[in-house]
């Protein structure tokens, strides 16, 4: 589908491939309901993160699979867990250095989720495990920092998103 999507965007010029595709998934997701049976996000979502990697990359701006998902409303938690595995997995195409693709939306919707928790005037993350979950994230994503593709900008704000937590956690 994503590339159906994307071969007939090129063809037409008519937009940019990643915004037809973004349009698809978020008129799906809309019609669906974000049905876990019909919608499956842990499996949409890396297949978008790869075809972004793979085809959009310098085109489309960063995070764009993130706010698609944001878009939809699909719970921070679900988007951590998938992009979670996904950094782990070392699979295809995000290896070493390009996992910094991946690096990048995690840092995002660990950001997101603490500022809307917090917005919201509920438990940071949810509840104490779910920042637990995000800080040690951060916390491996500074650790692996280089090998993981990591900039300066990200360690950056890796590192100002742990402070936050950690002051909120006392």
């Amino acid at each position: 589908m994503l590339q159906n999507v994307h071969d007939e965007t090129v063809e037409r010029n008519e937009a940019e491939p990643y915004e037809a595709v973004a349009d698809k998934v978020r008129s799906l997701g809309s019609r669906l309901r974000l049905s876990e049976s019909t919608f499956p996000v842990h499996n949409l979502l890396p297949m978008l993160e790869k075809y972004g990697f793979e085809h959009q990359r310098n085109v489309a701006p960063a995070n764009w699979v993130i706010d698609l998902f944001s878009d939809l409303q699909v719970p921070y938690e679900t988007l951590f867990d998938t992009l979670e595995a996904i950094f782990y997995a070392n699979d295809v195409p995000f290896l070493g250095v390009n996992r910094n693709v991946i690096a990048s939306d995690l840092i995002e919707v660990v950001s997101r989720w603490l500022n809307d928790t917090i917005r919201g005037g509920g438990i940071i993350f949810d509840s104490e495990q779910g920042a637990v979950r995000a800080d040690q994230m951060l916390r491996a994503l500074i650790q692996e920092g280089s090998r993981a593709g990591m900039d300066d900008g990200m360690m950056r704000m890796s590192r100002l998103v742990r402070e936050r937590i950690a002051q909120l956690l006392q």
